[in-house]
């Protein structure tokens, strides 16, 4: 019987930054293409949106920020206009989610995500919130039959999603089942589906990711951070926003006195515990089932390690 593994991954990360208007003002000096050298990474000008038809003032510069050892840690798009005006975004790389950057005294190992604190504190930025976050849960074997079988299993668990139980013969609100397929062949499992109505919502994906890195992206760091060996790699990844992060922020720091004190959102979605808590509480809101006859509740993490 093969081990099961998983691992919470950050797969995305966006930011949102106020900035000191000498920054913007620094930049425009720029053309796309030029270099500003600071301690330990550049900022390279993509994008400085010159109209040079009519000599404007850029309002939007977009720029990659390249650590010295020459890795992409991510993208910033510096604004002044009305809608933005003194806000900044930054977008962390996908690559540099999953490139090793050493390890811990526990031997656990870190990312380049670190060095976004660096970047931050040398540029004179402040955090204004975490605009968006995708924590993926990637296990060794596949998820979705189990959670089918739950799902179709009206005689023993009642399902409960976004709050609210389904009954036998209602329509899942939010929930979808995609299949892939040629002209001639289905693939035979779903990419399943799981959101709620309101705009911003938290929201649920679990898939292949293993055929999906093999036939589309070509994600192989993922494969080798993950180290599953020859194992599969199925996905279950919920994207939070803004004011779900933040509640869940205030919940936990109420609870774990020494996450009250860390102020980076950095840190703390360098920490694995912080990770799981934040995976689990999503989901938890998202979907979960309750048996019928013991009353003991299932959740996504229970099927995705196999606890049930």
């Amino acid at each position: 019987m093969r081990k099961i593994k998983y691992n919470f991954n950050v797969d995305k990360l966006r930011l949102c930054y106020k900035q000191p208007q000498q920054l913007f003002d620094l930049l425009k000096g720029y053309n796309n293409g030029d270099y500003i050298n600071f301690d330990g990474f550049s900022l390279v000008i993509t994008d400085c949106c010159r109209c040079v038809e009519s000599n404007k003032e850029p309002t939007k510069i977009k720029a990659d920020v390249v650590i010295d050892d020459g890795t992409l840690l991510g993208e910033f798009v510096f604004n002044d206009s009305a809608k933005y005006e003194g806000k900044c975004f930054f977008s962390v790389d996908n690559h540099a989610l999953y490139k090793l950057n050493g390890f811990d005294s526990q031997g656990n190992k870190h990312n380049y995500m670190a060095f976004v604190d660096w970047v931050e504190q040398k540029l004179h930025l402040d955090k204004n919130n975490l605009t968006e976050v995708e924590i993926a849960l990637d296990v060794n074997f596949n998820p979705i039959p189990q959670l089918q079988r739950l799902i179709r299993d009206t005689d023993s668990y009642d399902m409960i999603v976004n709050g609210k139980k389904v009954d036998d013969n209602e329509r899942i609100s939010g929930y979808g089942e995609y299949f892939e397929r040629t002209r001639t062949k289905r693939k035979r499992y779903p990419t399943i589906y799981l959101s709620q109505r309101k705009a911003d919502s938290p929201s649920l994906k679990v898939y292949d990711k293993l055929s999906e890195i093999n036939e589309e992206s070509g994600k192989d760091y993922v494969i080798a951070w993950n180290e599953f060996n020859n194992s599969p790699i199925w996905r279950m990844e919920v994207t939070v926003k803004n004011v779900d992060f933040r509640e869940f922020q205030e919940k936990i720091s109420k609870n774990i006195e020494e996450w009250g004190n860390i102020e980076s959102v950095v840190v703390l979605l360098g920490l694995e515990q912080f990770k799981a808590l934040l995976w689990v509480y999503i989901t938890e809101r998202l979907m979960y089932f309750r048996n019928k006859h013991s009353n003991e509740v299932v959740s996504l993490f229970d099927i995705a390690t196999k606890s049930i």
